[in-house]
């Protein structure tokens, strides 16, 4: 594990019952999961108080993949609790700050959630190759798809340390 950042417990998710309605998304639509138990993923060091907590009850696919390469990356991989910390964020939901005046929520931009999806897959020790496949990959969703709009209601809050790859 990295000595600046950990989870704090690990992933229990429970299968949602299906709902999608076309044949498109039944049969190439991703499952939808629920958090069972609440976890939270420090960004840096444990004693600086800047957390990801994600709450039990929170809706989530895991891993994003194209359906044709499943086979090769399942949406619960190893990195999936990195995915559901990078789903957690790009809902628009806050990293917490303790700090001696109390908490503060800090609203990340996507490319900073983009590089904790990376740092957490250092912690969770996902394969070089497969992490950087997949930290690309959700770089290039951001840039050409999302156009790389702001998650964040102020990005300035938020510094994050470059993660170790």
């Amino acid at each position: 594990m990295s000595s600046f950042t950990q989870f704090n417990a690990g992933l229990s998710v429970e299968l949602l019952p299906q709902t999608r309605t076309s044949l498109w998304q039944k049969l190439f639509g991703q499952p939808e999961y629920k958090v069972t138990k609440t976890f939270q993923y420090y960004v840096n060091k444990k004693d600086e108080n800047l957390y990801v907590a994600v709450p039990q009850g929170f809706v989530t696919d895991l891993a994003t993949i194209p359906w044709a390469i499943r086979w090769l990356l399942p949406p619960n991989g190893k990195y999936g609790q990195a995915a559901v910390v990078h789903d957690y964020l790009t809902d628009g939901c806050a990293i917490t700050k303790v700090t001696a005046h109390g908490v503060v929520n800090v609203y990340p931009t996507r490319a900073e959630a983009d590089k904790i999806f990376l740092q957490a897959m250092v912690v969770l020790r996902v394969p070089k190759l497969t992490r950087l496949t997949m930290y690309y990959a959700v770089r290039l969703y951001s840039m050409i798809v999302r156009k790389d709009r702001i998650v964040a209601k102020d990005p300035k809050l938020f510094i994050l340390a470059d993660p170790t790859v």
